[in-house]
C-alpha cells in the first residue's frame, strides 16, 4: 500500500492480504509459522462490545466495559501516532458491532489520516448506503461481513436476529452497485449447522461480488459443544463435501495461483493425519503443546478494547487472565516491550491448543490491487 496526501485528499492503493501457512509441514520445522519481525503489524480496535445481534458463539468472550473509562478520540489519535511509529500497518475496527459506536466515521478518518489502512468487521445491519459512503470517504478499504449461512432463516437463527440476512446482503449489494473500489471479505464461522453449505456460501459470495470467503473455525466451544462437528460430521465433511468444493474451485474463473492456494486450504481442513479426529470434535485444534512455540500472533498483533485494555491475542478474550495492561495508565510502546508481554510471547497459555487462529481459511476469488481517493478533512 502507498498513500499520497494533497490538501486533504488521500489516494490509497491496497492489495488484499491473506494469510495461510502450510501448518502441517511447518509445525515440526524450526521457527514460528511466519517468522515475523516483532512489531504490531495488525491491531484490532474494539470501541464497543455492544451488538444488536445475540450470537451464541460470541457469548464465551462477552464482556462489557464501563462508559466512564472509554477512550476518547484524542486518546485514539495519540495511540495511532504511537502505533504508526511502532510499525503498525493496519487497524481493524471490530466489536461487538462497531457501527454502533457513535464516532466510527471520525475514528476511521483518524486511522487513514495517520497513514494506516482501515478495515471493518460488521454484521451488516447498520451498513446502509449513507453509512457506507461515509466510511468510504473516511478511508475504509476493506469490509469483513459476517454471514454464517447462505440461507436467511438459518443465518438469522444462528445470529439470533430476525431479518439480518436479508438486510445485510441487500445493503452490501447496493454498496457494491456504486462501483466504488473496496475489498469485501465474507466471513463464515464453520459449525455443525452449516458445514454442508460451504458450496452455497461460495455461490453467495460470488453473487455479492466478494473478493474473499473466509471460513473460520469455531472458538471456545469445547465445554458446551453447541457448534463443534462430531466425529461422524467431520468424516462426512472430509469425504463428501471437500472433494466437491475442490472441483468447484478448479472450475472457477480465477488465477491459477489462487486455485492452488484455495485447494491447499480445503485439503487441510480437519486434517486428521495432522491432528486426531477426537481432538477436533472436542475443540482441540493442535496435537500437542508445540503450538505455543509455533504461534507468533502475540509478536505481530494486539487487541485494544474501548476502555483501554490491551490483549496480546484473541484467546485472551475468553479467559481474561493475560491482559497486558491499559493504555490509559501505560503507553502502548511500554506495554509492547514489557517483561509481561515478552513472557507471554515465549510461554503463551493453556488455552493455545483450543485456539484456531492459525487455522483460519480463505477462498480467494480476486486479489487485484485497488486504488481510490478519500478525504482526510
Amino acid at each position: 500500500m502507498y498513500i499520497l496526501i494533497i490538501r486533504g485528499i488521500m489516494r490509497i492503493n491496497y492489495k488484499s492480504q491473506y494469510y495461510y501457512t502450510d501448518y502441517t509441514k511447518k509445525y515440526s520445522e524450526p521457527g514460528t509459522f511466519y517468522n515475523v519481525k516483532e512489531k504490531p503489524t495488525l491491531v484490532v480496535f474494539k470501541p464497543t462490545l455492544n451488538c444488536i445481534a445475540n450470537c451464541e458463539h460470541c457469548k464465551p468472550r462477552n464482556k462489557k466495559f464501563s462508559t466512564n473509562n472509554k477512550l476518547s478520540l484524542e486518546d485514539y489519535e495519540q495511540l495511532l501516532k504511537e502505533l504508526k511509529g511502532m510499525g503498525t500497518e493496519q487497524i481493524c475496527i471490530s466489536g461487538g458491532e462497531p457501527l454502533i459506536y457513535r464516532d466510527i466515521i471520525k475514528l476511521v478518518r483518524l486511522i487513514t489520516k495517520t497513514g494506516l489502512k482501515a478495515s471493518l468487521n460488521t454484521n451488516g445491519w447498520f451498513l446502509d448506503i449513507e453509512k457506507f459512503k461515509e466510511l468510504i470517504d473516511a478511508g475504509i478499504i476493506c469490509i469483513n461481513l459476517s454471514i454464517d449461512s447462505p440461507f436467511s432463516e438459518q443465518h438469522d437463527r444462528l445470529r439470533r436476529l430476525k431479518g439480518l440476512f436479508n438486510k445485510a446482503t441487500n445493503q452490501i449489494k447496493e454498496c457494491k452497485n456504486l462501483n466504488i473500489p473496496f475489498k469485501l471479505n465474507v466471513r463464515m464461522v464453520l459449525s455443525k449447522h452449516n458445514y454442508r453449505n460451504v458450496s452455497e456460501m461460495i455461490q453467495l459470495s460470488k453473487e455479492l461480488n466478494a473478493d474473499i470467503l473466509s471460513i473460520d473455525m469455531i472458538e471456545a466451544d469445547s465445554k458446551n459443544k453447541l457448534f463443534l462437528l462430531n466425529e461422524k460430521e467431520i468424516i462426512d465433511f472430509k469425504e463428501n463435501y471437500v472433494p466437491k468444493l475442490i472441483e468447484i474451485v478448479k472450475s472457477m474463473d480465477i488465477k491459477e495461483n489462487l486455485k492452488k492456494y484455495n485447494i491447499q486450504q480445503l485439503k487441510d481442513m480437519f486434517n486428521t493425519e495432522f491432528n486426531d479426529i477426537h481432538n477436533f470434535e472436542n475443540g482441540i485444534y493442535w496435537p500437542d503443546e508445540n503450538i505455543k512455540k509455533k504461534c507468533d500472533i502475540p509478536s505481530s498483533f494486539m487487541i485494544i478494547e474501548g476502555d483501554g485494555m490491551v490483549l496480546p491475542c484473541n484467546a485472551v478474550e475468553y479467559n481474561r487472565d493475560k491482559i497486558i495492561g491499559n493504555i490509559l495508565r501505560t503507553n502502548i510502546q511500554d506495554l509492547w516491550n514489557s517483561q509481561e508481554w515478552k513472557e507471554f510471547r515465549a510461554k503463551k497459555m493453556e488455552f493455545c491448543r483450543e485456539c484456531p487462529m492459525n487455522m483460519s481459511y480463505m477462498i480467494v476469488f480476486n486479489d487485484d490491487e485497488i486504488s481510490r481517493e478519500c478525504n482526510t478533512i
